[in-house]
């Protein structure tokens, strides 16, 4: 008896660990399972991001990750082929992605193809911005600045579109509305050709980096910060111009390219200076604009904003050259206000992050008064490029 007791006790025993471990042992075959890794891997363009899609033999319960090549990004999705990384910079990501059931992982699978890709500049501001007496012809010399022999390549490989703003629309568009670089740009109503900083910002921008990019100009004569561009405004330029710059951007991912923003450059104040209350309000207005660029377009945190700060020195002083001062005009208001905006850009420059600013003081203007010539606007340009293009994610 003590013999069959010992039998019973021990085959019991055996029967309770057998019984304990047979779900674990199924378990441990289950999570054992070979997980392929996922075939087909493509990245597809979209507005500042990359999507990515892939093959997978088994999908029910499969956690996929993406990681990038050079590393920094990923994203995890379970049972889909299919997620989007969010990409803002020029960096030539590429990216594959591995399969796990339980403890098992496949391994990675083939790199993507890194997305073609570009750069994107934006040009906004009022009429110095649009170049409203740069006149591609120019009247006293005769020289041409939109015809070959070109400084470099930027005119041949950048491009540009505009906000028909005071400015007839491009006559031929491609797909985004970008045309080439030096495409005439013509003055409602009157046939003239102008050009704003965009040329000489583009050509600096390639002799720097030997790098192309689009431009997209949103430039209003005569509009106010305050009164025209703030982001609170209904259908106002700001919101008119972050539309115009989304869809550029759309338009390129629907044909494979990515859009990234490498710089902002703003180029606006005169009307503010003119009005006391608006020029006391431009700093604060200014900030407002800014850190809307910032939330409203799809750009890293770092990329630069560019003030290119306004002067009316030069109208001031043909004013006083002409007697206006005190009879017919407030120069004092005026250069108070001037001095208030100017300010303005300065702190701004000084206090907010990845903010610079250029100035225009001292430039030659067309006739003494406000809208600067084509050489200057030649020049307002190349100092854009130059405190931002190294900057340019």
């Amino acid at each position: 008896m003590g013999w069959f007791r010992g039998v019973v006790g021990c085959c019991a025993a055996a029967l309770v660990i057998l019984t304990m471990a047979g779900p674990a042992d199924a378990v441990a075959v289950r999570r054992s399972v070979t997980v392929e890794p996922p075939t087909d891997l493509t990245a597809k363009a979209g507005v500042a991001s990359v999507t990515l899609r892939w093959h997978s033999a088994r999908l029910r319960g499969v956690t996929f990750t993406v990681t990038s090549d050079p590393s920094g990004k990923q994203c995890v999705v379970v049972a889909r082929t299919e997620c989007t990384i969010v990409v803002t910079d020029s960096i030539p990501w590429r990216f594959e992605v591995r399969a796990s059931l339980g403890s098992s992982n496949s391994a990675e699978s083939v790199l993507s193809a890194s997305v073609p890709h570009r750069t994107l500049v934006v040009l906004a501001g009022q009429s110095n911005a649009m170049g409203a007496q740069s006149f591609a012809v120019d009247p006293t010399t005769g020289t041409d600045y939109l015809i070959a022999p070109y400084v470099n390549g930027a005119d041949a490989t950048s491009t540009v579109s505009w906000m028909p703003w005071g400015v007839d629309p491009a006559p031929v568009h491609t797909r985004s509305g970008q045309v080439p670089l030096d495409s005439p740009q013509l003055l409602t109503g009157s046939g003239l050709q102008i050009f704003g900083p965009e040329i000489g910002w583009a050509r600096a921008i390639y002799a720097d980096t030997g790098e192309s990019v689009s431009i997209v100009k949103a430039a209003y004569p005569n509009t106010s910060l305050q009164g025209d561009w703030l982001p609170s405004i209904a259908d106002g330029n700001f919101s008119q111009m972050v539309t115009k710059i989304l869809s550029t951007m759309a338009a390129d991912a629907h044909h494979g390219q990515l859009d990234t923003i490498g710089a902002i450059a703003w180029y606006q104040g005169e009307a503010d200076a003119t009005d006391p209350k608006m020029a006391a309000d431009y700093q604060t207005n200014l900030t407002t604009f800014i850190q809307a660029l910032r939330s409203d377009l799809p750009a890293e945190e770092t990329t630069p904003i560019v003030l290119v700060k306004e002067s009316l020195a030069s109208l001031l002083g043909t004013w006083q050259s002409a007697g206006s001062c005190g009879t017919t005009v407030d120069c004092a208001a005026i250069a108070a206000g001037d001095g208030e905006v100017r300010a303005a850009d300065d702190w701004a420059a000084a206090n907010l992050a990845h903010v610079v600013d250029v100035d225009t003081l001292g430039l030659a203007r067309f006739e003494g008064l406000i809208h600067l010539t084509d050489d200057s606007e030649l020049v307002v340009g190349q100092e854009i490029a130059a405190a931002s293009d190294h900057s340019m994610p």
